[in-house]
């Protein structure tokens, strides 16, 4: 396959990736992955006692710093902080 016509292919995919993930409030694949992340790593935080380090990898990045930064800017809260919080709501009837 010559370049152009890969290229040409790659276009195509994107935006058939694009597509498919888009739902009505027309979220991009990157923004899906992000929020997807973000909800995996709230349960694991919630209902496991692993790292924030830990977390961080199991939901894809290579840093717990780069990881906190986007759950922050996602929920507000840093990893810690969701935890704690997240726990005391648990135990409170």
């Amino acid at each position: 396959m010559d370049r152009r016509r890969a290229c040409i292919q790659r276009r195509h995919v994107s935006h058939d990736l694009r597509r498919a993930v888009q739902g009505d409030d027309g979220c991009s694949p990157l923004r899906y992955l992000i929020e997807w992340r973000v909800a995996v790593a709230s349960a694991a935080l919630k209902s496991s006692h692993r790292s924030i380090s830990e977390v961080a990898e199991i939901v894809g990045y290579g840093s717990a710093a780069a990881f906190s930064s986007v759950f922050f800017k996602v929920t507000g809260r840093r990893p810690g902080q969701y935890r704690v919080e997240s726990a005391v709501v648990e135990r409170d009837p």
